[in-house]
């Protein structure tokens, strides 16, 4: 079962519980949550600070700023460990998770809203994209996406729903763009990777707005 947050649930985190058949999705918006996290930017790393000093554009740090913030605050609440007493590794494509903690989690951001998944499973993937134009969609998608793919992309909204399923799955592997787009399928939400359908994945969208497209990637 998949349960959607937004920001202001996050005041209400105490009463926030994960059990093991839930993913939790948060939903931030940038708008409503920069001041919280311009308060809360004390506790990060100084590492964490140069990540979000470093961009030029007030909007790329704004989006850094909450990305980071949000994340830990709720993974310090789903470890129930503090922040800064977190083991948090990565794998060999930079992947990150919590040693010694069946938690996972993933992030992606988008214009003005970051989405967060948290479940007790084997792995999970999130992303998500705002709708914007690009010329020559269709081509680009013979490129990326298998034929499968490409014969049921007719819109560019078609275009990202089937992007934010692909790279949601990459996520979740831990690979990221490691592993070629067009290397495997996904129709229906069923991911066909190597000629096998996988059963013990899972590949839902995630409703946002009319302006996004989000999907989540679940391996239990």
């Amino acid at each position: 079962m998949i349960k959607i947050f937004n920001f202001s649930d996050i005041y209400n985190k105490n009463n926030i519980t994960l059990i093991d058949n839930e993913i939790h999705v948060w939903i931030i918006k940038i708008n409503e949550s920069k001041n919280w996290s311009l308060e809360q930017k004390k506790y990060l790393t100084k590492q964490e600070h140069r990540d979000i000093d470093k961009y030029k554009f007030e909007e790329d740090r704004n989006r850094t700023l909450v990305s980071k913030t949000v994340l830990m605050e709720l993974l310090s609440h789903y470890t129930n460990t503090k922040y800064m007493d977190l083991d948090i590794q990565r794998n060999i494509y930079g992947k990150p998770y919590v040693k010694s903690s069946d938690i996972r989690y993933n992030i992606s951001h988008s214009g003005q809203v970051v989405m967060i998944g948290f479940g007790h499973c084997t792995e999970i993937g999130v992303d998500i994209e705002i709708i914007r134009n690009i010329d020559g969609y269709k081509k680009l998608a013979q490129n990326l996406y298998s034929e499968e793919e490409c014969i049921a992309i007719q819109s560019l909204e078609e275009f990202f729903r089937y992007w934010t399923k692909k790279e949601a799955y990459l996520k979740a592997l831990g690979t990221g763009l490691n592993k070629n787009l067009n290397s495997f399928t996904i129709i229906d939400n069923e991911i066909i990777d190597g000629r096998k359908c996988l059963k013990n994945w899972c590949v839902e969208e995630v409703k946002i707005s009319k302006d996004y497209i989000a999907h989540i990637a679940i391996n239990f």
